[in-house]
């Protein structure tokens, strides 16, 4: 391994069904221990992200009580190191820590929707090469359409690479029952709300690629040698094929799973 290569460890959790009898079969949450193995020092940034979020948060570790704090680990047998070397080699490993206590009453002045949060935090990294592993064109939008008439609005999706905008209507037409001049306005609200999703999505294209540009050339080789590891519980109810190389959004899929 490389001399300046640091490995960073985190936790997750992923819900499995565990089967303990042919009668008897759970669904629990089975920790995950991620490494990386990075000659860039990880960002002291969290990402935060769910369906009920309107948009991605990235926010220093710190509002969460959280950081990436030195993990001892013990020198391996027969091996002596002195002064620098030895600060060097201690200084190598570090773990996502969080002091934010659980004790009871500690937590009872913490706003519920804080709580919530912890739920959807992520370490946070900007990893060029593996921005291209989800680089899958997302074709479907949302449409919400007010038409006159209808006390309620259509909600629906839309795909613009499986539909056509005549067709779709026509059928939706059909299934809510629609006025021949409701139509128009539909096939308008589906066009404007394509339209604002490609500009969206061409936008947040051209920011990764900026943002890739903006790492400068030795940043952005040494990210591209970050390599993830993967390591589940060596249990035997756990079946090889439930092991998964995701990781999450950020660090993508594991080049190791042990």
């Amino acid at each position: 391994s490389c001399p300046d290569e640091k490995v960073y460890l985190f936790g997750c959790t992923e819900p499995q069904m565990i089967m303990f009898s042919e009668d008897h079969t759970e669904v629990l949450p089975i920790p995950v221990i991620v490494a990386v193995r990075t000659e860039e020092a990880l960002p002291e940034k969290l990402g935060l992200n769910s369906v009920q979020m309107c948009a991605e948060q990235v926010v220093d570790m710190s509002t969460y009580k959280m950081g990436w704090s030195l993990l001892p680990v013990p020198r391996p047998p027969g091996k002596r190191l002195t002064g620098a070397t030895l600060r060097k080699d201690r200084e190598r490993v570090k773990a996502l820590a969080c002091s934010q206590r659980k004790a009871r009453g500690a937590l009872k002045n913490v706003k519920e929707e804080r709580t919530r949060m912890f739920d959807y935090c992520m370490p946070y990294v900007f990893l060029p090469h593996k921005q291209r592993e989800d680089d899958i064109p997302d074709t479907c939008v949302d449409v919400m359409c007010e038409l006159p008439g209808r006390q309620a609005p259509l909600v629906f999706d839309y795909d613009w690479d499986m539909d056509t905008v005549d067709e779709f209507v026509d059928e939706k037409a059909e299934d809510e029952a629609l006025e021949d001049e409701q139509k128009p306005v539909l096939a308008t609200a589906i066009k404007e709300a394509v339209s604002t999703a490609k500009a969206a999505r061409k936008r947040e294209k051209e920011a990764r690629l900026k943002q890739i540009e903006d790492l400068g050339e030795t940043v952005r080789q040494r990210l591209e040698r970050v390599r993830v590891l993967k390591f589940y519980p060596q249990n035997p109810l756990l079946s090889p094929d439930s092991r998964s190389k995701y990781v999450n959004r950020y660090y993508g899929h594991a080049d190791q799973v042990h």
